[in-house]
């Protein structure tokens, strides 16, 4: 391993210690609005069985593989008149793991708060734009 790939981890390690709680809220708020999107979006742009997966994985609080769902349905989601909410929860899931996790090789520990910030913006903008069209 490198000694930039071990700084890093040692880094996301002490982030994720010292930002637990912070990082804790940001989660609970990315998986409250990935149920909304799909509660609200979901039934009309994802097959049942594709649904019920990611209902499965967000109740689990899977992010990272209701990311990798979700990203993939990307073409379905576009085809909605509103695509806001479902490129905001993308936004959100993708700030929370680059503020946790050891993706950028010169990520900062303000540049991991900033990206904890996003996400919980991203999270706080799908409940938004869903609430407004509702």
């Amino acid at each position: 391993m490198s000694n930039r790939n071990h700084n890093l981890m040692q880094d996301a390690a002490e982030f994720q210690k010292m930002a637990a709680r912070e990082i804790h809220r940001t989660l609970t708020l990315v998986v409250e609005s990935s149920k909304t999107l799909l509660v609200s979006h979901g039934k009309e742009v994802l097959d049942t069985a594709t649904l019920n997966e990611a209902l499965r994985l967000a109740e689990q609080a899977q992010v990272s593989e209701l990311l990798g769902l979700l990203r993939g349905k990307a073409s379905t989601f576009v085809n909605k008149k509103d695509t806001t909410a479902y490129w905001a929860w993308i936004d959100a899931a993708g700030f929370y793991f680059d503020a946790t996790g050891i993706s950028w090789p010169y990520m900062t520990m303000n540049g991991r708060w900033s990206n904890l910030a996003f996400a919980q913006e991203c999270a706080a903008e799908v409940q938004s734009v869903i609430q407004t069209v509702h």
